[in-house]
């Protein structure tokens, strides 16, 4: 998403992270301060109360941000959400997936506890700190938008709602954001080849996660 606001808007989004490895493709991985389009974070490593109640990412701290006011949320399907993260954790890359190779040389033990670790703080970022987004932070300086709108028919609409609530004096037919994803789709995108959900985990395994965010699915996901 990053880069299609950094396409649209010509100005750099932020960060609260540093990965070198995403610079090349988003200059303003390194940079967390005022005047920036948006800052990245990601709520199961940053809770609310570290972003918007006192400011607790030193780098954003060192350039004078004492707090954020306002958040663009994206939110995703717990499920698919998860096994990105999962993904990322186990290859250390941003587009990297899964091989059988790989997967064939982790305990299944191992995997999945590591992978309930991650859902459990999935979970809290959903049920919680999306709950006092919502509550906390007044409608006219929150915006919640489904990734999945973003890879659908509906990504002109929703992509210009996110354009628009960062820039009120933003105008651009739908031409133009054509044009930005897909200059987007040719920075570096995840692999298409390797195991998916389904090849990873068990049955029994699979609906343990689908049980678990069962209330995501119902309320905070569904009603974004």
């Amino acid at each position: 998403m990053r880069q299609l606001i950094d396409g649209a808007l010509g100005c750099f989004s932020g960060s609260v992270y540093n990965d070198y490895n995403l610079l090349d493709f988003l200059p303003g991985e390194y940079r967390c301060s005022d005047g920036m389009t948006v800052i990245k974070a990601h709520p199961n490593y940053n809770h609310f109360d570290d972003l918007f109640v006192a400011n607790q990412v030193p780098k954003c701290s060192i350039c004078g941000i004492q707090a954020f006011d306002s958040a663009v949320v994206v939110v995703r399907h717990p499920v698919h959400s998860l096994w990105s993260e999962v993904q990322l954790v186990l290859t250390r890359s941003h587009v990297g997936r899964l091989s059988a190779e790989r997967l064939r040389s982790i305990n299944h033990s191992v995997l999945e506890q590591k992978t309930m670790r991650i859902a459990r703080q999935h979970l809290f970022a959903y049920m919680h700190d999306l709950k006092r987004v919502r509550s906390q932070i007044p409608e006219t300086r929150r915006l919640l938008v489904r990734f999945e709108d973003l890879q659908g028919v509906q990504r002109i609409t929703a992509l210009r709602k996110i354009l628009s609530f960062l820039s009120a004096e933003f105008n651009a037919s739908d031409a133009f954001l054509e044009g930005t994803f897909t200059k987007a789709s040719h920075a570096k995108r995840r692999s298409q080849s390797g195991v998916n959900f389904e090849d990873a985990y068990t049955p029994t395994f699979r609906r343990s996660l689908c049980d678990l965010f069962q209330d995501v699915l119902l309320y905070n996901y569904s009603s974004a």
